[in-house]
This record gives C-alpha cells, sequence and structure tokens, in this order.
C-alpha cells in the first residue's frame, strides 16, 4: 500500500490540530426589514440564541433599521452568560448612528472588551441610546433595529442557535452602564432586585434583526508556526506533483 507524503501527512496534522480561533463568527439573527420598530427609546437588548467561540474579537454589527428615522443611534454592548438568565456587561462599544435600511459598523470599544478571551458564553447586544466614554446616557431614541415575533429555525450561525432576544420592558437602564453591571432575565415580571431586567413577559417572545460578527484574535505564535508549516507542506506536495 502506497505510503503517503511527509509534506501531505503535515497539512493533515495541521488541519486536525489548528484550533477553532482561526475561523471567525456571525451570530444573531437575519438582519431583514420586517416593518415593526420598538417605540420605547433608550431600552437594551440581548441575543440569547447562541455565543461567540472563544479567543475571537467582535469587529461588526449588522442590522436592519426599515422602520425607524435614520437619525436613530444605537450603541453595541458585550456581555457574557452567567448562567440561570444573568448577562454581565462585559464591553461598551462607541455609539453609531442607525442610518436608513441595512446597515454594517465597525465596532470599536469605548469602556470594557469585545475580545472573548477564553469564554464561550459571550454574546453581544444593543442599547438605542448614545453613551459618552464614561458609560453615561447623553440621549435615546426608538428603534434602530427592526424586530418581528420570535422567529423559528437556527440563528444566522446555524444548529445549535436560535432567534430569542431577551430585552428591558418599561424598567430600562438608568443614566449610565457599568462594566461588571448585570442584566437578568425573569419570566414573570419585573422583580430582578439590583439588576437591569430583561424580559419578554409583558410583550412576548421577539426577533431582532441584527447580527455581529468576529475576527480570531492573535493566536499564539506556536499557532501561526504549525499553520505554516502545513502550508509550506501543501506547497511542496504540489510543487512534487508539476515534476513527476
Amino acid at each position: 500500500m502506497k505510503q503517503p507524503s511527509i509534506s501531505k501527512t503535515l497539512f493533515l496534522i495541521t488541519i486536525l490540530m489548528a484550533p477553532a480561533t482561526i475561523f471567525a463568527d456571525t451570530i444573531g439573527s437575519n438582519p431583514v426589514f420586517t416593518g415593526n420598530s420598538d417605540g420605547d427609546a433608550g431600552e437594551a437588548y440581548v441575543y440569547a440564541g447562541g455565543y461567540f467561540s472563544a479567543d475571537q474579537q467582535v469587529s461588526s454589527m449588522t442590522w436592519n433599521n426599515g422602520s425607524n428615522s435614520p437619525s436613530d443611534v444605537l450603541t453595541p454592548l458585550m456581555f457574557q452568560d452567567n448562567g440561570s438568565g444573568d448577562y454581565e456587561l462585559i464591553g461598551i462599544g462607541q455609539t453609531l448612528g442607525a442610518g436608513s435600511g441595512l446597515q454594517t459598523a465597525s465596532i470599536t470599544a469605548s469602556l470594557g472588551t469585545f475580545d472573548t478571551g477564553a469564554s464561550t458564553t459571550d454574546t453581544f447586544g444593543f442599547i438605542t441610546a448614545a453613551l459618552d466614554g464614561e458609560g453615561n446616557i447623553t440621549s435615546a431614541t426608538p428603534g434602530a433595529v427592526d424586530f418581528s415575533g420570535l422567529q423559528g429555525g437556527y440563528g444566522v450561525s446555524g444548529s445549535p442557535s436560535t432567534n430569542e432576544w431577551l430585552y428591558t420592558v418599561d424598567v430600562r437602564p438608568s443614566s449610565a452602564l457599568f462594566i461588571g453591571e448585570v442584566f437578568s432575565y425573569t419570566d414573570g415580571g419585573y422583580s430582578c432586585g439590583s439588576d437591569v431586567c430583561l424580559n419578554y413577559y409583558a410583550y412576548g417572545a421577539r426577533t431582532y434583526s441584527a447580527e455581529a460578527s468576529s475576527v480570531p484574535s492573535s493566536p499564539e505564535p506556536t499557532t501561526w508556526l504549525l499553520f505554516a508549516t502545513g502550508l509550506a507542506g501543501l506547497a511542496l506536495l504540489k510543487l512534487r506533483h508539476r515534476h513527476q
């Protein structure tokens, strides 16, 4: 039986051993026009249907503002799911103009981080308000992102994600957000202690037309070395085939 070449073996080993961090993630729901908008200003929203992988830098957000004023604003947020419906705020981005229709914008951290690190339970969200560099809410607008009733099927990242979003109802964030603040989900009312309340008890489950994408955080030098070795092996394999 013919044995595989050394170069081919090196390449296969590289693919099998390379960590998932060489790939990017996109999570959330399809950013489609729905014709529905949230009439409350300054509400916060959390994607609860899936998570980013470890070692990812969340870099951009795409949304559809087909039903509201293009002068509306939104601020990207980064959360870590601590279990039992508790989402800890770990990142606050710079405020973005909502624009009109389908929009994509880069995320730049203003406070905290949008890097998942070793965590596999990080997700994103947004608040329909403008924040300054200290997390103070300077203005608030309604809407900014279209929504619909909870959509079935998978989120944009595929199985096992969903299209579930959580949102504040009536009990909104105070005049400022801070890193480490906890947003808590409760399915039966507004009793969530000192945390910001997240629920859809009053108005039903929803899907918001927004997704966020990441790029891999910088891999360790050994990862690059391993990957480069595999690529070199593949190049050598192709060169040998040319001369056969």
